[in-house]
């Protein structure tokens, strides 16, 4: 490497008894090491000795994709994000250094900065709240490398992440088969979903678990007496969601009738926006599903509360007594 030199002011006039006439550092630049000496031009010319600082290379930014362990494909369920967060990491990148100061972005989110104390994977979380808001949309996801010597951000590679739509299901899987739900009282599955099976006089709501070809599915018997004043029902909760609600609530039955001897099956759902409000729709013997939507800003019923959120009702319109069915609910999901 070339040696450089360059003129420097009368500072280091004490290292000669006579007067300098001029000083000059010459540095030599080499691999790994910096060597600095002080010549001196007068009668009594001469060099000091040679300093030596260690020059360290600074290696070149090579930043890799975030990483989005719970996005397989580069798609995300918002029901698979825990509450404490999404888990964003960022992989061991060339040219990391202590002192690094790293920001992830989320769609229009980004974190505070983080520093990078140790040259390991560094973690970051993405509210719930945050993912939750950007369900069925696509996002992208990347973070900003600021060197700990300065300069400005470098941004990762881009991860483009779909955010599915935020559906939730009971399968009614993770209980027993026999398994009883007591009659008028409230009952909660894994999902939040709960029912109340409500018994009027001479009635028997029977909720019960039971095998199928699938898995399991709630069985609910409805009937009544000849006299025509007994019956039961099934008031259905759905919990786990914000309210007021910020975006429409679509809730999907599936279920089928065995041995029906009534006119329709009912669902009634009840909740409150400006006063307690209700919508109901009749379905056919044959039907195998039922959706019903929840408008934004709804609030559950101030009338019913046996049930936790929204509440909606099964019930048969049975025409004449004596009138009589099971209703087999495979599975009940909601989403946003």
């Amino acid at each position: 490497m070339p040696t450089v030199y360059r003129r420097i002011p009368d500072i280091f006039a004490s290292f000669a008894p006579l007067a300098v006439l001029h000083n000059v550092i010459a540095i030599t630049l080499s691999p790994g090491d910096l060597h600095m000496s002080l010549i001196t031009t007068n009668r009594r010319a001469g060099q000091s000795q040679p300093l030596t600082f260690k020059v360290s290379k600074r290696d070149d930014l090579l930043l890799h994709p975030p990483v989005i362990l719970l996005a397989p494909g580069n798609q995300l369920p918002p029901n698979a994000v825990p509450t404490t967060g999404l888990p964003v990491d960022v992989p061991v990148y060339q040219g990391m250094e202590i002192g690094d100061m790293i920001v992830m972005h989320f769609g229009t989110y980004a974190t505070p900065a983080q520093r990078v104390n140790a040259k390991v994977q560094q973690n970051f979380f993405i509210p719930k709240t945050t993912v939750d808001a950007y369900a069925d949309t696509t996002q992208q996801v990347k973070y900003e490398v600021t060197r700990a010597f300065g300069g400005g951000p470098v941004p990762s590679p881009v991860v483009p992440l779909k955010i599915l739509s935020r559906e939730i299901c009971e399968d009614f899987s993770s209980a027993p088969v026999g398994q009883r739900y007591p009659d008028n009282s409230r009952n909660y599955f894994p999902s939040r979903l709960n029912i109340f099976p409500q018994a009027a006089n001479g009635g028997a709501a029977n909720a019960q678990i039971v095998a199928s070809a699938s898995g399991r599915e709630l069985s609910f018997y409805d009937g009544d007496t000849t006299d025509g004043r007994a019956y039961s029902f099934l008031r259905v909760g759905i919990a786990g969601v914000t309210y007021p609600l910020t975006s429409p609530l679509t809730v999907t039955f599936n279920f089928y009738l065995i041995s029906p001897n009534i006119h329709t099956l009912n669902f009634r759902a009840e909740w409150h926006l400006n006063g307690d409000q209700r919508q109901t729709i009749r379905l056919p013997l044959n039907a195998n599903s039922a959706t019903m939507t929840i408008p934004v800003g709804a609030t559950p019923s101030h009338f019913h509360r046996d049930v936790e959120g929204v509440c909606i009702l099964l019930e048969c319109n049975p025409g004449q007594p004596p009138h009589s069915t099971t209703v087999r609910l495979t599975s009940v999901c909601w989403k946003q």
